[in-house]
């Protein structure tokens, strides 16, 4: 097999990733220069239903798939939600959750921080996951005392055998690493590769994998090597990939270097022109490596002229500044080339991006509607109208009662009246056990006609205070404490990142028919079901958030592979000054530093002015980020307004009366 530094920069790779994932992966591997083959060893099949949340504290989603079955099965986003590892929380974040907690990268690193900052006391867990799954979390979780229930959303199947791609590129020896990143997928590679006898082709390919587990059931085959992840994450896998092509070229230029030296012991037989003369070496697996003489040194001459160009590009904005007037406006031209460019295409993608998601917004609205018709007058007034059947009842029962109660009391006066006339002495006896017998069950019944009379004057209170509680609340001089008090149980509610629908239905009630209240109670209103960020929550998601806005002010955000590729380079390391000196700069590393330090001072207000002030590129990393802080703002904002009314009411109602 020939081998070329050309090919070593386009090392060929196979993915073995179910196929959305490979497909986001290749993305990424592609602008680099790898040479990308996909062969799905996993087939997703999503199986969604109604996801139930209800008195559930947090969600744990352990993949990708996980993430997306579980924003198709539920429209709640304020819960808690657990990843397994950094691409599946960015799954989760991009669906809309607002409090995403993230491990490490495996199954097991998910106990440590749900054991830490949950209570077994506080409600079940939900486990998303697929009918295979990796680890004991559910185990290790019960023997801590949490209720973990588990749903399965997706399923993944395996092939029956490789593609006939994959079958060609191993037998032609076209691949240089396989990447794996679960045992399953491992597990399956083995299978198959036996199935069609390819054992004997993995001689000169690299495996690299995510963690020992994963790598467990391919150890057994004759790999040239295998590499396995320090952290069990994408991130670092593919740092290993970096490594082995990084590697590999810097042995093909050592080869290429040795063949360049003359040998002393036969100077007859070098080539009589250094610029055109080639030589062949052979290594010890049989590999023929073929260089120009020369061509390592220009080789990397180019790389490092390229690189210094790339780099001058990208930080333009930086060092442009500090160049004379005459200099700059000769190098504007070229530099400032592809920043500006394909304006109108962009302009029209992101109004298309606004009409799915205004769609999107009609939607969820109707739905909302919909929901919103399932409680309506139609159940309080069947309620009545059942309640009102059993007091007629009641009152009929009564009525019977109150009948066989005249009846034995005119009894009793015929006893009475036979007693009065003259009789025998053996009469007498008869009349005399007749009366005993009689005030015995006139005894009962009149028991149990009291009891009776007391069932239906109870019932009837319960019914009159259920018909006319509105109208007390409403009437009553304690209608100003009951709002303050639903109030405060509104605030604290609408303190967390969770929604707040109950305690808002019951001051809503209380202020329906205040006109004043209106505003606040709308914006109220729109947060009820999913509620709004917190600021620790919104504290995490700027750190996050802080150097993909700093790098969109000097780098392209266009969506050719170019300016694809500048933003992947420039986002390996992000370099810019924090905390006050860092505040103390008029560019936007400088505002968001002032971001930084107005959050952790709790200034969520302040905060959000200086991130109103940012523009363009940066604006747009940030507006999510931005309307989550004012909808927080918004609603602690309405709370306020109304407790304050509603202590002025109070007051009021105190002078009057009193």
């Amino acid at each position: 097999m020939t081998t070329s530094v050309e090919a070593v920069l386009e090392m060929r790779v196979l993915i073995t990733r179910h196929i959305q994932a490979a497909k986001k992966l290749k993305e990424i591997l592609e602008p680099e220069g790898f040479d990308v083959q996909i062969e799905p060893l996993l087939e997703i099949h999503f199986d969604v239903k109604p996801v139930s949340l209800e008195d559930v504290q947090a969600v744990i989603v352990t993949s990708q798939s996980g993430a997306n079955a579980l924003a198709r099965g539920t429209e709640i986003r304020h819960l808690p939600a657990y990843a397994v590892g950094k691409a599946t929380a960015a799954v989760l974040e991009d669906e809309g959750f607002q409090d995403v907690r993230c491990a490490d990268g495996n199954v097991e690193a998910l106990d440590e921080p749900i054991s830490t900052e949950l209570s077994p006391d506080a409600g079940p867990l939900v486990h998303i996951s697929g009918k295979h799954i990796a680890g004991n979390l559910e185990e290790s979780l019960s023997a801590k005392g949490f209720s973990v229930r588990r749903d399965i959303l997706y399923r993944a199947e395996t092939p029956a055998k490789f593609s006939n791609a994959a079958i060609k590129s191993f037998q032609e020896q076209k691949i240089d690493a396989v990447l794996f990143f679960s045992p399953r997928t491992a597990a399956t590679f083995a299978t198959l590769l036996k199935n069609a006898k390819l054992e004997h082709e993995l001689s000169s390919i690299c495996a690299i994998c995510l963690s020992d587990a994963v790598a467990e059931p391919v150890k057994a085959l004759t790999w040239k090597q295998i590499e396995i992840s320090e952290k069990p994450d994408q991130t670092a896998l593919l740092d290993i990939l970096r490594k082995a092509r990084d590697q590999a070229k810097k042995e093909i230029v050592t080869e290429a270097e040795k063949t360049e030296k003359p040998e002393e012991s036969k100077p007859s037989t070098m080539p009589s022109s250094k610029d055109e003369a080639a030589e062949t070496n052979s290594n010890a697996a049989g590999t023929t490596v073929i260089v120009k003489s020369g061509a390592s040194w220009r080789l990397v001459t180019v790389l490092v002229v390229l690189l210094g160009l790339a780099g001058s590009y990208i930080f333009w904005p930086l060092w442009g500044p500090a160049l004379p007037d005459w200099m700059r406006t000769v190098l504007t031209v070229v530099m400032d080339a592809g920043r500006k460019a394909d304006v109108a295409e962009r302009v029209d993608a992101l109004s298309k991006r606004i009409v799915v998601v205004e769609k999107e917004l009609t939607a969820v609205k109707t739905a909302l509607a919909k929901k919103s018709q399932g409680v309506s007058p139609t159940a309080f007034n069947a309620t009545t109208n059942e309640i009102k059947k059993i007091d007629a009842g009641q009152r009929v029962l009564s009525s019977e009662v109150k009948s066989l109660s005249g009846r034995l009391n005119d009894f009793d006066k015929k006893i009475a009246a036979l007693t009065s006339v003259p009789v025998s002495p053996d009469s007498a006896k008869a009349i005399a056990a007749l009366r005993e017998n009689s005030s015995g069950k006139l005894a009962s019944l009149e028991k149990e006609n009291t009891a009776l009379h007391a069932l239906v004057q109870n019932l009837g209170v319960r019914i009159t205070a259920l018909e006319t509680r509105p109208a007390l609340i409403a009437e009553g001089p304690g209608k100003s404490n009951a709002l303050l008090l639903a109030i405060g149980q509104l605030r604290d509610a609408a303190r967390t990142a969770s929604g707040f629908a109950s305690p808002f239905a019951a001051v809503e009630a209380l202020v329906a028919d205040n006109t004043a209240h209106k505003a606040n109670l709308t914006i109220l209103k729109n947060h009820a079901a999913k509620g709004a960020p917190d600021l620790p929550v919104l504290q995490r998601r700027f750190d996050r958030l802080s150097g993909d806005i700093v790098r969109a002010s000097y780098t392209p955000a266009g969506d050719s592979w170019v300016d694809k590729t500048i933003f992947k380079i420039s986002s390996l390391v992000t370099f810019r000054r924090v905390g006050e000196t860092g505040a103390k700069r008029d560019d936007v590393a400088g505002h968001v530093a002032r971001v930084e330090l107005r959050l952790a001072a709790g200034d969520l207000k302040a905060a959000v002015g200086i991130v109103k002030g940012l523009k363009g590129d940066p604006a747009r990393v940030a507006k999510k980020w931005l309307a989550d802080a004012e909808a927080r703002i918004a609603v602690d904002s309405a709370i306020s307004n109304l407790f304050q009314s509603a202590l002025q009411g109070a007051g009021a109602s105190g002078v009057s009366g009193g």
